[in-house]
């Protein structure tokens, strides 16, 4: 890999060379405190949507005694793809795609990576899925993503104060 490339791969993954081209375009003059008060607010109120979120209970459609392999399938395909857009996976793979020519071998081992990242998880949450209380669970989750909410959003009000 080229070190240009490496470098830039590890700054980005640190998240010191994040750089949001909206802004950049809207407004250059924009000062970087105001732009990282606008994305903490952002991140708090959507942090505490989801806190809000994991306090619906799951639900089956009437009629509907189980849940279709297809629908599982489509829920975890757009949530990956929801979680994973602008990751640091994907700068990763935006790299590497720039410093090597071999496209497929790059598809193929990202994939194959993400594979061997996720799937002892994926194991492991069915084997305590049923062994777990699964409304405390989201009792917890919803009392930690209401915190970090709170936090992200004192965060904003705080840089832009």
């Amino acid at each position: 890999m080229d070190r240009t490339i490496a470098q830039d791969l590890h700054q980005r993954q640190h998240g010191l060379a994040v750089v949001d081209v909206r802004t950049e375009i809207v407004n250059p003059r924009v000062d970087e405190r105001a732009r990282a008060g606008d994305e903490d607010g952002v991140v708090g109120v959507s942090m505490i949507g989801m806190a809000l979120w994991t306090l619906r209970p799951d639900t089956l459609e009437e009629g509907s005694t189980r849940v279709r392999r297809t629908s599982a399938f489509v829920a975890t395909i757009v949530a990956f793809f929801i979680a994973e857009i602008g990751d640091k996976t994907q700068i990763a793979t935006v790299a590497l795609a720039a410093a090597y020519s071999s496209l497929a071998a790059v598809v193929a081992g990202t994939t194959i990576g993400m594979l061997i990242a996720n799937a002892p998880v994926v194991f492991l949450g069915k084997a305590f899925s049923e062994r777990l209380p699964l409304k405390a669970i989201n009792y917890v989750a919803s009392g930690l993503f209401l915190i970090l909410g709170t936090v992200f959003i004192i965060r904003a009000l705080h840089q832009a104060s």
